[in-house]
């Protein structure tokens, strides 16, 4: 069942509108769906339903009314309590409430969100609230607070679309707020401020000065704060009034990378080509080193190991910087088979020669950092266990 007070008041089951006659009995209804799933007096009821000076038999009529409501409501929608009456029912399913929850959850949204639910909010309303039941005391005042919960949604609705740059679309639908609710300051500062941004600054400025003359004659006031200060800054044309750019449009994901890897995929190809290039033109060169220094050409998986990345496994050295005990305190005669195995071992450990060199030249490089005073010529046996491929 729903329940709509947005506007003339009605009551729908399944699609269908539930027919309540008698203004009394309408009106009762529309107290208790304002107030609903709270228990309402029976007291208040009849003193807002009759006014001051209710009939004496005001609380007979009340019990009448609130019987033939039951009936076309059902029991367990309308429920009768020692002290009075309470409307059962889910609050969406009275339109006031989802307005207000609408209105409520727009709030902290950007300008889009924000003019999307509130014209949702506002699309609730068929007419001016409770129209059929304007002449009832018992809703003087329940009536005003509505109508002024619509104004209020539709101001903040027309802010965000002025956040949005609409301005142009907004002037006509102002003119007629205006023209509805003159004494009403917030849509004629929205107004002039509609006119200012779309480039028409002298209407502006005299419809703030017709503003301010219609406020002063009935009223008796002057323009609010707001609209004086709206006024300077259009005669200094204050930067600040322009409108601020529309959000850009949501893009698709997919589109978005799209668009952005097309453009790169050339210059990755390139960067490839180029460094494919380079790895040929080395492997070029260290060819040519090679089959110069050794006469020959270098074979094919002896070139691709020499390109390929190096990996070094740290060791431990096992160069011995001390002599060992084969040292004699007098000079020997020098044997041939003993010079004759440097370069034989030499010969056979390619790679023990060079590590030698190395190992050699690191405590050169530090001897020039800390002098050292040569030893004296000695004779050595130059001897190797060929057990480490270092020479010893």
């Amino acid at each position: 069942m729903e329940f709509r007070v947005l506007g003339p008041l009605e009551v729908r089951r399944d699609d269908l509108s539930i027919e309540l006659r008698g203004s009394k009995r309408r009106a009762v209804l529309a107290l208790l769906v304002l107030h609903a799933n709270e228990v309402v007096r029976a007291d208040r009821l009849i003193e807002e339903v009759w006014g001051e000076n209710p009939p004496a038999n005001a609380a007979a009529a009340l019990r009448n009314h609130v019987s033939r409501l039951r009936k076309d409501l059902g029991s367990e929608v309308l429920v009768t309590k020692p002290w009075g009456y309470v409307l059962r029912t889910d609050p969406e399913a009275i339109d006031l409430r989802r307005f207000e929850r609408l209105v409520a959850e727009a709030k902290p949204l950007a300008a889009r969100d924000r003019t999307d639910l509130l014209a949702e909010g506002l699309a609730l309303w068929r007419g001016p609230a409770l129209a059929d039941l304007a002449n009832e005391p018992a809703l003087a005042a329940e009536i005003p607070r509505l109508e002024e919960l619509r104004l209020a949604a539709l101001e903040q609705r027309i802010d965000a679309d002025l956040e949005l740059g609409r301005h142009d679309e907004l002037i006509r639908e102002l003119e007629a707020l205006v023209a509805e609710q003159p004494l009403r300051e917030r849509f004629r500062g929205q107004l002039i401020l509609a006119l200012y941004r779309s480039g028409r600054q002298a209407e502006a400025l005299e419809t703030y000065r017709e503003t301010r003359r219609v406020l002063v004659e009935e009223l008796g006031i002057e323009p609010s704060s707001e609209l004086r200060e709206l006024e300077r800054a259009i005669l200094r044309q204050d930067p600040a009034l322009a409108s601020a750019p529309p959000p850009p449009e949501a893009v698709d994901a997919e589109t978005e990378s799209s668009r952005w890897r097309w453009p790169r995929s050339p210059l990755l190809l390139g960067a490839a080509l180029l460094a494919l290039a380079g790895m040929g033109a080395a492997a070029g060169i260290v060819a040519a080193r090679q089959e110069g220094s050794h006469g020959k050409p270098v074979a094919p998986a002896r070139q691709a190991a020499a390109l390929a990345p190096v990996t070094v496994a740290p060791r431990r050295s096992t160069i011995r910087t001390r002599p060992r005990h084969t040292t004699r305190k007098h000079a020997l005669p020098t044997k041939p088979q003993a010079h004759a195995t440097v370069p034989a071992v030499q010969a056979a450990h390619p790679r023990a020669s060079k590590q030698q060199t190395t190992s050699r030249a690191k405590p050169a490089a530090a001897a020039k950092t800390k002098p050292v005073k040569a030893p004296s010529p000695k004779g050595y046996w130059l001897t190797d266990d060929f057990d480490d491929p270092a020479f010893d």
